[in-house]
């Protein structure tokens, strides 16, 4: 097995979360299970969560599951997968497409790996219809510090396999998925866009959006007018559309982006926020391929170099429906208050269901997604914003968190002991390997 040392960093890549680690790389069956004696330690997929999720305290150590990228079986009558943790999307869908299978829940990126899915259960445009990336998963095999390797579903050590989803690694090294997969009926996508002003209607339609179509996002300009005005962005799959001959997806050549940083301020981004609102206003309906509508940011997947060497902070938070639109009116006004020191590059909402993942981000509501330079006056709105949350009853979304308090974790997320003392059962030595963990207070 290959080992080595070097510094990584989280994917919001601020000064405070770059560390040095030792690292290895298992790629066979018997490299993987040989970890047993290696604990603690935390797994890293593509490296893709935003704070500290996939890095390792002081004395812990990293699993890349880069080489643990194998498709295990498939049964195409009952379209059931099953792969190992480092298999990436990108590996998926070109496997899968030409089969007209497909993973109905996928983050903007292609590059992450199934095992990062489910440890974050990960979320997409569709989750008040779809859920959570969890829905797909059957079953998994994980590599513990206290009962080796493990067998887990809904039906065998459920308790373990609630706290596995959305359980950053802490539960284990997932090592195998069970996946269930849904028919791809098409692979094209008509996608339109609404133009609103004002929150009031931006949110109306929306909701309404989300009665008519199987994916839609808010998207909102803050760095233009005085009143907030934004696009309604909807998809539906073209059953109609000509079925083409599918060309394997490459991997995107990362784009020189961090030379850029010094040219990416508020009014940079302001003037690229109203070419984006115009362009859709002008051409509001189009037709669109799978990959760029599942996947924008492949085009993009560096595009944190362009926030600079302090990085950035992508802020997400779930709140409940009935006081989701105060929440946003006051997000707003927050924002425009000190939207001279503390500008938003992206902003966006989408509708929530609930998940049944112990530390699941999602529940039945809202999410508001902010990004804004990783900068002082940032970091002490954000602390303001942790309280407000906290107030309406909502969440942080700890995957692309890299800065909330072990105090506002605990109230936000009720089912943390539960998720603990799992944690604990299984894998106690793993989770001292984990930043998150301690930043969190969660190494007893």
């Amino acid at each position: 097995m290959n080992t080595a040392s070097r510094t990584l960093h989280g994917y919001s890549r601020t000064p405070a979360h770059h560390v040095r680690a030792d690292i290895m790389r298992p790629e066979r069956r018997h490299e993987v299970l040989a970890l047993s004696d290696a604990f603690p330690l935390i797994a890293r997929g593509a490296g893709h969560s935003y704070g500290d999720a996939a890095l390792p305290a002081a004395d812990g150590k990293i699993v890349m599951t880069e080489r643990m990228d194998k498709f295990i079986s498939y049964d195409a009558d009952n379209r059931v997968l099953k792969c190992e943790a480092g298999v990436t999307l990108l590996d998926f869908f070109n496997s899968f497409v030409p089969r007209s299978a497909y993973l109905p829940v996928t983050p903007g990126i292609s590059e992450i790996t199934i095992g990062g899915c489910i440890a974050a259960d990960i979320h997409s445009k569709n989750h008040w219809r779809e859920g959570g990336f969890s829905r797909s998963v059957k079953s998994l095999s994980i590599l513990t510090s206290e009962a080796g390797l493990v067998s887990c579903s809904r039906s065998e050590n459920p308790q373990l396999f609630a706290a596995t989803l959305a359980g950053y690694g802490l539960t284990g090294l997932i090592i195998e998925a069970e996946l269930q997969l849904q028919p791809l009926l098409a692979t094209t996508l008509q996608t339109q866009a609404q133009c609103a002003t004002g929150i009031d209607e931006l949110f109306a339609r929306y909701q309404e959006a989300t009665e008519k179509h199987a994916y839609a996002v808010g998207w909102i300009d803050y760095l233009n007018d005085t009143t907030p005005r934004g696009l309604v962005l909807t998809a539906d799959y073209d059953l109609h559309a000509q079925k083409k001959e599918f060309a394997p997806w490459q991997p995107k050549k990362k784009k020189p982006l961090g030379l850029m940083a010094p040219a990416f301020n508020a009014l940079s981004q302001s003037m690229f926020n109203r070419v984006f609102y115009a362009k859709h206003q002008m051409a509001p309906s189009a037709a669109q391929e799978l990959r760029p509508f599942l996947f924008p940011w492949d085009n993009l997947a560096n595009f944190n170099e362009l926030y600079g060497k302090n990085g950035f902070y992508e802020y997400q938070c779930c709140v409940p429906e009935e006081g989701a639109l105060e929440f946003f009116k006051m997000l707003s006004c927050e924002l425009a208050e000190i939207k001279n020191d503390v500008p938003v590059y992206f902003a966006a909402f989408k509708r929530m269901s609930n998940c049944e993942g112990l530390m699941s981000y999602p529940f039945k509501g809202y999410s508001f997604l902010i990004d804004v330079k990783a900068t002082a006056p940032a970091h002490a709105f954000l602390e303001r914003l942790d309280a407000l949350v906290c107030e309406y009853g909502g969440r942080v979304n700890l995957a692309k968190d890299a800065r909330l308090s072990a105090r506002y974790c605990h109230i936000m997320y009720p089912q943390t002991n539960a998720f603990l003392t799992v944690a604990e059962q299984f894998n106690k030595r793993g989770l001292r390997a984990s930043a998150m963990a301690q930043r969190f207070e969660w190494i007893r």
